[in-house]
Parts: structure tokens; C-alpha cells; sequence
């Protein structure tokens, strides 16, 4: 996230896939304020799976529309008028570019929360959507007593989860504002971040 934004704020999303594989797919996303000022950027990559969960081929025409270059997106200060939030604070540029570094193992000592899903988590995949397993991430934070607004990660998704799946989420310090999470079905890892918050003092 470039800047923290509220309701009712008007947004274009741009996308575009930068390479397709025989069924791999990398593509760009940013969120842009009707201004022009980028609100926030991600990089995805990601496996195609057909209406089986299985892998499968990327359609023809989904190869033959890769786009080169970096999409167009104005990261200034923003237009007067324009409040940052919900409850309008100070306005903060966040960095723009992503090096935030998954770690390979995880510690002995972890927080863990367990939840289990539920079919508001679904999405038309029948599956847990991505953007629920960073919300389960954050409600972990804020019960060890951190924030729970990420404006930064690099996540890594393994497997799926279903409605009724008991799943534990592990969370741990790796310096100042920024954590690793494990997220396990038993004992398979589903989807492991590394994400940065904002302290407590910014918010």
C-alpha cells in the first residue's frame, strides 16, 4: 500500500500480465485515486486452475495478451480535497517497491490462532479467496497485540482451504513492524506471508 484510503473514495484498477507460461502467469496491479495518485501496487504470480483445482494450460488468447512495461501511475501528493482515510490523518507515502524476503523456516516460539472457515470466505473458486487468508494474518496481529493494518507483504500461496477446514494460524516477530505467518491445515503449510504493518504511532 502507497496510502491509506476510506469509504466512498473513487478508484480505477489497472491490470496487465508482464509473461505467461504454458500454465504460470505474472502480471501488475495498481489501485489508482481518480486524481491519478497510485494508492497501492502488486506483483502477482500465479498457477492457472481449471474447473477441476487442477493445473491446467493457459487459454491461447491469455498468452497472447502479455504487456510490456510498467503500468502508468502518478505517486505524488495528493490533490487538496482529497483525505487519506477514513478519519482523514496525515497523509504518508508508503514505499513502492517490494523486498520484502519470505523466510525459509519457522521458529520454535509462535503466536497461534485457530479459526475455522467459514462460507463467507468462499470465493466463486469454492475455495478461501486470497485476500481472506491475509485478513486471518491481521486478526492474528491484533490478538498478539500488534496492529493489524498491513500496507506491505510477500506472500506465497500452497493449497487451498475449504468451508469447515480448521486451520492455525502462526504467527512471528521478525523485526520491528514486520512478521512472518504460517498457515496450516494439520500439518500442511497453506500459505506463508511476510507482511508489514503500520505502528500503532502512524495509525
Amino acid at each position: 500500500m502507497n496510502r491509506r484510503f476510506g469509504m466512498d473514495q473513487v478508484c480505477e484498477i489497472r491490470c496487465a500480465m508482464t509473461h505467461a507460461g504454458r500454465s504460470v502467469a505474472e502480471g501488475l496491479q495498481d489501485v489508482l485515486r481518480e486524481d491519478g495518485v497510485r494508492l497501492a501496487h502488486c506483483r502477482i504470480r500465479g498457477a492457472f486452475m481449471g474447473p477441476t483445482g487442477r493445473l491446467a494450460r493457459l487459454p491461447v488468447k491469455t498468452r497472447e495478451a502479455v504487456y510490456e512495461g510498467e503500468l502508468d501511475g502518478v505517486r505524488g501528493v495528493a490533490a487538496e480535497g482529497h483525505p487519506s482515510s477514513l478519519f482523514n490523518p496525515p497523509e504518508s507515502l508508503r514505499p513502492g517497491s517490494l523486498d520484502l524476503v519470505l523466510p525459509t523456516e519457522r521458529p520454535e516460539e509462535v503466536d497461534q490462532y485457530r479459526i475455522t472457515v467459514r462460507a463467507s470466505d468462499i470465493d466463486i473458486f469454492k475455495h478461501v479467496n486470497a485476500a481472506n487468508y491475509v485478513r486471518y494474518v491481521a486478526s492474528a496481529l491484533s490478538r498478539r497485540g500488534g496492529s493489524e493494518s498491513i500496507h506491505r507483504a510477500e506472500l506465497k500461496y500452497s493449497g487451498q482451504a475449504v468451508v469447515g477446514d480448521v486451520l492455525d494460524v502462526l504467527t512471528w516477530s521478525l523485526s520491528g513492524d514486520v512478521y512472518a505467518a504460517d498457515i496450516l491445515r494439520g500439518d500442511e503449510v497453506l500459505f506463508r506471508p511476510v507482511v508489514e504493518t503500520e505502528s500503532s504511532s502512524v495509525l
